[in-house]
């Protein structure tokens, strides 16, 4: 029922309460609109007093990557947090970032007449990273590109990692060296991120290569996998970044917009060859989108004539209860 709120887990959700017995758990799922899901991420995902087009951009790609994910299939569409994207409900609610939802109501990310993968991440470092050096899959419009609006607490950092934790860490890789005596990056990708590490023991040599260099990495406390190394023991991280770096950068996107890019611009920018779309109807079986106008080119889009039906969201939270 439209205004309704339902309570799970002692926060308070909109819209209504499905419970599903799974795994010998009672799992409570929030069936919600998706404009009003909305309200509930963009604000517990970007900064509310950050500029109002960086916050649209923000309200755009979460709409796109919530609405690629119904699935009539399953009793759920959506996890609450990082795992996909965070979902605080209505006490993460702010007017500035409903502003945002509000503008741009209904519209999505496009490419191929369908949505677009819209990943993003805090900070590329001043370098966006391609899907296919990330995560192997080349995704025509999520390339490596400079970045240097991308500005913020992370884009620099250090860290000190003792030898013997560069050890056990190498250990989960199942590297088997011998004592080891220093490591080294050897390869790094178009946008300076690791490809390869060198590991040298005693007995010996041994390298981690792509997805597992990243791992690597990241398990020693890295905030990005952009990063170089010095020193052996500690050994000195100087890295560039906060996250994958595939897609938007969040910080990207409101430096973006203090120098009066708008958020299709902004978009634009990381999602290279898509367009803007809206949803103008929608059923158990997905939603159907407007031809979409390329974003480089586009114009803020005008309210559909015909206002299309809400998507129902179903966003997943287990209770803590057995059955």
């Amino acid at each position: 029922m439209p205004g309704s709120t339902v309570s799970i887990a002692g926060q308070t959700y909109r819209g209504g309460l499905l419970l599903k017995a799974a795994g010998g758990v009672v799992k409570a799922v929030n069936v919600v609109d998706l404009e009003d899901y909305l309200r509930g991420v963009v604000a517990a995902e970007m900064p509310a007093n950050w500029p109002l087009e960086a916050l649209k951009s923000q309200a755009v790609i979460a709409r796109t990557y919530a609405a690629a994910r119904i699935n009539p299939s399953s009793y759920y569409d959506l996890c609450a947090d990082e795992s996909c994207q965070v979902y605080g409900g209505v006490t993460r609610e702010l007017p500035a970032s409903d502003e945002a939802i509000a503008a741009t109501r209904n519209q999505v990310v496009s490419y191929a007449g369908a949505a677009a993968k819209t990943y993003f991440s805090s900070d590329s470092g001043g370098y966006t990273a391609s899907s296919l050096e990330t995560w192997g899959q080349d995704i025509p419009y999520l390339t490596a590109r400079p970045d240097p609006a991308s500005l913020g607490p992370n884009s620099r950092w250090t860290l000190s990692v003792p030898l013997n934790r560069v050890a056990d860490v190498a250990a989960r890789y199942g590297v088997q060296v011998g004592r080891l005596r220093s490591v080294s990056v050897t390869s790094v990708s178009a946008s300076g991120r690791v490809q390869r590490v060198q590991l040298n023991g005693a007995t010996g040599s041994r390298t981690l290569d792509g997805a597992e260099a990243g791992g690597f990495v990241r398990s020693l406390g890295a905030k990005s996998s952009r990063v170089n190394f010095g020193g052996t023991d500690p050994l000195l991280i100087s890295g560039a970044g906060a996250g994958h770096g595939v897609g938007l950068s969040q910080y990207g996107a409101s430096g973006l917009a203090r120098q009066g890019w708008n958020y299709l611009q902004i978009m634009g920018f990381y999602y290279n060859g898509c367009s803007i779309s809206s949803i103008l109807n929608a059923g158990v079986s997905g939603a159907t989108l407007t031809a979409g106008v390329p974003l480089n080119r586009a114009a803020p889009l005008a309210a559909p004539e015909r206002r299309p039906l809400d998507l129902p969201l179903l966003a997943g939270m287990p209770l803590l209860s057995g059955l």
